[in-house]
């Protein structure tokens, strides 16, 4: 189906940016927009008077042009909703939609956390509430039926959520001493036997349990990406990276085991300053996909880079709290501000990960479940999620109950629910908007 529209104003950067929009929605509405250069020709108009189909906000334009991208400055501080409006008070979706998809926000100036990241705390998303909401999804709802008031279009169909399952290889060594500590501190705590079953566990590496989690994954009949460090040693932020060498046998082992199922081994980029490809040269079992380590990084800073290294990208989270990081559910496209135009590589948004659970929000598993259960059963359609869980997490003695909540995500997805796990190649057929650039 194919919409017309009309802009009333000239403007390179809103031009870009309703384009922008109409590229993501249209992909996921299956509609095709043109720009026409007569109002008479078109089916929906956009401009600053009331009588467009679409009335944008003039004060949002003037601070994009001139370079305020703020949300304090760019949204409604007063309504509940991360919202624009327009001159006459009205909800502007559209541009609403462009500030939360782009990531319009981490452009500005902020505060970064100790790990140079753009925090949570500074977040639009926090002010209004959280991220469990995937707002721009709504907008999109919203404009699709300003739309179809204007020219007849099938409605989308409803699909069942699609979910991605990845796991950060952090470490691998022994950690015998770790486990006899977390041993004798549960036996002391709960005065009981239940922990004493786990002894026989001491006598074995629980951090090489990767063919465990692919054993788990089976089950459902799903697959996963297992994100792989090749640097050593501490980095900057003097953050560890791997205690491994991804020339170990172990771990060609397990490469070759996700291989086997379908899986796929990716670039787990290093807390060193070395380049995205010099690390992707360093192991040529990996995929041209990559995740940070600790999530260290920012579209402004490293999204060139990505441009140029890169197929997909699956960093773009919080790491204090999970859902979506830009209000939008889906795989996306991120917008480089210093060009005003899309990148070409495809960021899938990281949803849900174990540490968010235990270090920034001091959950128990059964804590964490609850609010998990919760969070997919408001997504159970025409969603998108991404699940972060370190191997570490399947250890008994530590994460002692971790590796029982992600089993139960998965019984919760993919038998109560009737979720579809993608592999990268589906999320590269279904997602991609633009021509990526050939490394």
């Amino acid at each position: 189906m194919k919409v017309k529209y009309y802009i009333q104003h000239r403007s390179q950067k809103l031009d870009a940016a309703v384009r922008y929009v109409w590229e993501h929605l249209g992909r996921d509405y299956n509609i095709e927009f043109q720009k026409v250069e007569q109002i008479e020709e078109c089916h929906v108009s956009l401009g600053f008077d009331s009588h467009c189909t679409f009335t944008l906000s003039n004060f949002f334009l003037q601070n994009m042009e001139s370079g305020v991208f703020s949300w304090k400055e760019m949204l409604n501080l007063e309504d509940q909703r991360p919202i624009v409006l327009n001159e006459f008070r009205a909800p502007d979706f559209l541009l609403s939609s462009f500030y939360l998809l782009s990531g319009m926000q981490e452009w500005s100036s902020f505060s970064a956390d100790r790990f140079g990241r753009f925090p949570y705390v500074e977040s639009c998303q926090k002010y209004f509430g959280g991220c469990e909401t995937a707002w721009v999804d709504e907008y999109f709802e919203e404009i699709f039926n300003i739309i179809s008031d204007k020219i007849s279009i099938p409605k989308r169909k409803e699909e069942p959520t699609e979910v991605v399952l990845t796991h950060d290889i952090d470490h691998l060594q022994w950690p015998i001493v770790q486990n006899i500590y977390s041993l004798a501190r549960d036996s002391y705590q709960s005065k009981g036997i239940q922990p004493l079953k786990k002894i026989r566990f001491l006598l074995r590496n629980t951090r090489r349990n990767l063919e465990e989690i692919i054993q788990l994954e089976k089950r459902f009949n799903t697959t996963s990406i297992f994100f792989w460090l090749v640097e050593q040693g501490p980095g900057q932020y003097g953050v560890k990276n791997a205690d491994y060498s991804s020339e170990d046998r172990y771990v060609q082992k397990v490469m070759d085991v996700v291989d086997d199922v379908g899986g796929t081994n990716a670039l787990h980029k290093s807390s060193k300053a070395q380049s995205i490809t010099q690390e992707l040269q360093k192991c040529n079992r990996l995929s041209e996909i990559n995740r940070f380590h600790y999530l260290m990084f920012s579209l402004k800073n490293q999204g060139e880079e990505l441009e140029f290294s890169v197929d997909q990208d699956y960093s773009y989270g919080f790491a204090e709290h999970y859902g979506f990081r830009n209000s939008y559910s889906k795989p996306f496209h991120p917008f480089d501000f210093d060009n005003w135009e899309p990148f070409c590589f495809l960021e899938v948004p990281l949803t849900i990960m174990d540490t968010t659970f235990t270090t920034y929000l001091k959950l128990s598993p059964d804590e964490a479940l609850e609010r998990l259960k919760e969070f997919l059963g408001e997504h159970q359609n025409n969603s998108f999620v991404s699940i972060l869980w370190h191997n570490d997490y399947f250890n008994p003695f530590k994460f002692s109950g971790w590796k029982e909540v992600y089993e139960a995500l998965l019984v919760e997805l993919f038998e109560k629910g009737s979720a579809k796990v993608l592999t990268p190649r589906e999320v590269e057929e279904k997602y991609r908007i633009y021509e990526k650039i050939y490394h």
